[in-house]
């Protein structure tokens, strides 16, 4: 999944919301959906680390959906 969003945005970076941008965001967000429902099965006992790092997770990768709906640079997207 980090690498799949890391690729992304580089790939968003350089301007380039081709096919190949689309499936790794859409990969990205398959395997992002898998991680939340294991720490979402953890209960409340789940470290609040993983918790913090899922929600940054999530939050870099709602930018670059954001990029497949308009095809412009969400603000705050380095």
């Amino acid at each position: 999944m980090i690498k799949a969003i890391t690729e992304a945005k580089v790939l968003a970076d350089a301007g380039n919301l081709d096919p190949e941008f689309r499936d790794l965001v859409r990969h990205a967000r398959d395997l992002y959906d898998l991680l939340l429902e294991q720490v979402i099965a953890a209960g409340p006992g789940a470290a609040e680390d993983v918790r913090g790092m899922c929600d940054a997770m999530g939050n870099r990768l709602g930018q670059l959906e954001a990029l497949l709906d308009d095809g412009t640079r969400p603000s705050g997207l380095h």
